[in-house]
């Protein structure tokens, strides 16, 4: 098994950043990025690092005012994903190895 504590972007401090605990910004990988086209390898235990990621990811999701957000979107080949389900988008859920096991039909459109 491979180690989930991963060393996570220190680039561009926040205000906050000087605060104890206080972690970078994760950086939002964008297309053509490379690690968008890495396979993700899969969580074999939630660790320390993974529970400190998923928080991360959440924010960072309100941030860009996004509903799903998968961890190698931010640098981390991981297979993890956050998204804000519920009515009102008030629910957050952490998906940890998810698989898809149906699909329908595709919606046009581009993401964003």
């Amino acid at each position: 098994m491979e180690d989930c504590n991963f060393e996570i972007g220190t680039e561009e401090m926040t205000e906050d950043a000087n605060k104890p605990g206080a972690t970078a910004p994760l950086e939002v990988r964008l297309y053509p990025d490379p690690i968008l086209d890495t396979p993700c390898r899969a969580v074999e235990e939630i660790d320390d690092g993974v529970r400190e990621l998923v928080p991360r990811m959440f924010e960072c999701m309100r941030v860009f005012k996004g509903i799903g957000l998968a961890a190698c979107q931010v640098g981390i080949p991981i297979r993890l994903v956050v998204v804000f389900a519920g009515e009102e988008g008030d629910r957050g859920l952490a998906l940890v190895n998810p698989e898809i096991v149906e699909h329908g039909k595709g919606v046009p459109g581009e993401e964003g």
